[in-house]
């Protein structure tokens, strides 16, 4: 899925963006995107259409780490599952009656890029995460808020492979009481990582549920001021 660069959305669709793990349900199976399967319980499986559908495993809005925690594992509990719905984003053949584990997503019509903001406002509003907009060629473009926010270096962690031999692969950095890894980008920054006790700015979309910040980005040490 493409990240929206604010084309044109008159005459798009769009829908909320649910915060789940995508998913392929071949009729017999579900599979993920690469092609690994999940295990669902068979009752599960039963309630999904016999036809292709392609969607997200989903539980609910900021529960994307109980998702993962209830997909992953090669025996499912049941008790778990009943918790999922299969969000599903196209569905090729006959139309699925909707029941607790499968919705296909309704697809809002775009009238302008202000009803899209309006729209993406609203979902924030409410606690999604984002939303999925449906270009006129039928290719998908996301749209999510991405945070900034300063950390402090507090130590290294020492590369592998080629980038090992004490260059650092990461940095370790504190935020608001709590210590994370931020990956350094460039070989350039590996040789020469910032200062421990310096401050860098880093890049996030959302927390979990234990308030750590979602895929964190390193983007610059903080020493241009």
């Amino acid at each position: 899925m493409k990240v929206y660069k604010e084309q044109d959305v008159t005459g798009w669709c769009m829908s909320e963006k649910y915060d789940g793990v995508n998913a392929h349900f071949n009729g017999t199976c579900l599979i993920t995107r690469n092609c690994n399967e999940i295990h669902a319980p068979q009752w599960f499986l039963d309630r999904l259409p016999s036809v292709g559908a392609t969607g997200e495993l989903w539980i609910d809005r900021g529960k994307f780490q109980d998702v993962v925690s209830v997909v992953r594992k090669a025996v499912p509990v049941d008790s778990e599952w009943e918790r999922v719905c299969f969000m599903c984003f196209s569905l090729e053949g006959i139309f699925c009656r909707c029941n607790p584990s499968f919705q296909p997503v309704g697809l809002v019509p775009c009238e302008s890029y202000d009803h899209m903001i309006h729209f993406y406002e609203n979902v924030l509003a409410e606690g999604g995460e984002g939303i999925v907009l449906i270009d006129t060629q039928g290719t998908a473009w996301k749209k999510k808020p991405v945070w900034t926010d300063e950390c402090e270096v507090i130590n290294y962690k020492t590369g592998k492979g080629k980038f090992a031999d004490g260059i650092a692969g990461a940095v370790w950095v504190a935020w608001k009481g709590q210590a994370f890894k931020l990956a350094l980008p460039t070989a350039e920054l590996r040789k020469n990582p910032p200062a421990i006790g310096s401050t860098v700015t880093f890049q996030y979309r959302g927390l979990t549920n234990k308030g750590m910040p979602r895929f964190p980005t390193y983007l610059v040490e903080r020493n241009y001021e």
